[in-house]
């Protein structure tokens, strides 16, 4: 359909009623209808065949390809990745990938590696055809808003020739994936403007969903997505603005326009944004290289991973031993003399639980404890790293640093700690991976506990960059009462060293979600 204002046409929307016959839509609007599609054509085949000429060239890793060549390997292999970016453009890189016989076997290592016999193209080509796709939707946005070909026609050409737009579209890159939804964004939002006189109709609505879903495929793709997002909500505002001022447009009307807007320009778009994550757990199922970032309990969903559905000790006791993880800040792990928070796995990471009378340590290797001996919360307890035998204290005397000193046997209140449980009783079990504690030092002569935390800071050089753990002073007074609000909440790992008679607990595997 087209619609007329004065002498000029616009693409599309739905002034003109739906049951009008052909041969009443004026003949200068057909033929303004006719064109535009005409150069709407040639621009889309003018841009695409600038896009992939040479394509293949060069037959090597080139630029950022070393880094989104990788994600696509791990959707191939359903290999579980962290990343900072959204995962829609990777996901639908690794698609094209699959569709054209790659199978995620080319390491991507550093630019400049040659792909040899990687078919490579099919991901090339996906985004060099989103990339050139920007042309004519740029020349449908600004023949829309300006009613005027001329600018139309010369925005379109600016695109075309646009050195930079035109090289980001020829690898395996996110830019031209992100572009084309911004893009479609844009031009779905001046359709919808055009609409504005036939509020509620088929096109207003298509139009309308229409950016509200290519919104949300901005922001799946890079963050950078927001600023199309910002834009379009001050445009809704504006328009918005004017209907609130409109006369003719009641109360229950706005109503109607402002909860259309909120469903298709808010919800809508968290909704996509939520669906590509859903189906980014879904592909990447398996154990990879981003197991390290999450936490124990979302491990245990990963196939292939050392505690995917695994057994375990059902509570945590003296000899037990464990790895200490944070949860705020779930990537690193408490580790070593130096006591620094290391996100990988480890034999430096394993800590042994003693009680904190060394009289009743008649069992070095705990062999022998029955149900009395398990951690409650409240309990006191000393951790000793399993490798040496130092123990972990707090060196109050030195801005409350956290280190490791001490001989097996040799020991002062400095190396206590009382362990929370996070939303529980005192006296309650502490399960490992599905529990969250708090570890609060035990020293009996400060004012104010203070609890195990990382200063998310990373050591120098010789420390080899990790984070350095510390436990500063907090806000809650020494009391009897729970700790609320101390800084610094971890959770339990469990590695073994408990008995095989105790209840086992069987970790849950519920999916990726």
């Amino acid at each position: 359909m087209a619609v007329v204002e004065g002498d000029r046409a616009w693409l599309w929307p739905d002034n003109v009623d739906d049951g009008a016959k052909q041969e009443d839509v004026p003949q200068k609007v057909k033929a303004d209808l006719i064109l535009d599609l005409v150069l709407i054509s040639l621009l889309s085949l003018v841009a695409w065949m600038t896009r992939i000429y040479h394509l293949s060239i060069p037959a090597s890793v080139a630029w950022d390809e070393t880094h989104f060549g990788k994600f696509a390997n791990h959707y191939i292999k359903n290999e579980f990745y962290f990343d900072v970016h959204p995962p829609l453009a990777k996901m639908l890189i690794a698609g094209a990938g699959y569709l054209t016989n790659y199978r995620g076997d080319f390491a991507f290592k550093q630019p400049g590696d040659a792909y040899e016999q990687t078919p490579y193209y099919g991901m090339r080509l996906l985004c060099a055809t989103m990339g050139s796709a920007v042309v004519p939707m740029g020349y449908v946005a600004v023949r829309v808003a300006s009613s005027a070909r001329t600018p139309a026609l010369l925005a379109a050409m600016l695109l075309l020739a646009e050195t930079s737009l035109l090289t980001a579209s020829r690898f395996i890159l996110l830019d031209p994936i992100m572009l084309f939804f911004i893009q479609a964004a844009l031009t779905a939002t001046f359709l919808f403007r055009a609409c504005r006189t036939r509020p509620f109709g088929v096109w207003w609505w298509t139009s309308l969903a229409t950016t509200g879903v290519m919104l949300g495929c901005a922001i799946s793709c890079k963050f950078v997505g927001l600023f199309i997002v910002l834009f379009v909500g001050l445009y809704t505002a504006n328009d918005l603005w004017e209907l609130w001022g409109d006369l003719r447009v009641s109360i229950r009307t706005w109503t109607a326009h402002f909860a259309a807007r909120v469903g298709t320009l808010i919800l809508l778009p968290i909704i996509v944004y939520l669906a590509c994550f859903w189906l980014h757990f879904a592909v990447c199922y398996r154990s990879g290289p981003g197991d390290a970032f999450m936490s124990s309990g979302f491990q245990t969903t990963l196939q292939g991973s050392e505690i995917y559905n695994r057994s375990m000790p059902q509570y945590i006791a003296l000899g037990s031993v464990v790895t200490i993880k944070q949860f705020s800040h779930a990537d690193s792990m408490i580790q070593q003399q130096q006591v620094t928070a290391y996100r990988y796995r480890d034999e430096n990471n394993r800590w042994l639980i003693k009680t904190t009378n060394p009289l009743n340590e008649t069992h070095d290797n705990y062999e022998d404890m029955h149900t009395q001996y398990l951690i409650r919360s409240g309990d006191r307890i000393r951790y000793a790293w399993f490798i040496p035998p130092p123990a972990l204290p707090v060196d109050h005397q030195i801005h409350k640093v956290v280190t490791c000193y001490g001989d097996q046997g040799i020991g002062d209140v400095n190396d206590e700690w009382i362990i929370w449980k996070e939303d529980g009783q005192h006296g309650d079990h502490i399960q490992p991976v599905v529990d969250r504690i708090r570890l609060i030092h035990g020293w009996e002569n400060v004012t104010r506990l203070c609890a195990l935390a990382s200063t998310g800071k990373k050591l120098p050089k010789w420390g080899f960059e990790q984070e350095a753990a510390k436990a500063p002073l907090t806000c809650v007074i020494a009391s009897d009462s729970r700790p609320a609000c101390l800084y610094g909440t971890l959770s339990f790992t469990i590695t073994g060293g408990l008995r095989k008679t105790f209840p086992s607990l069987k970790c849950k595997v519920s999916g990726p979600a």
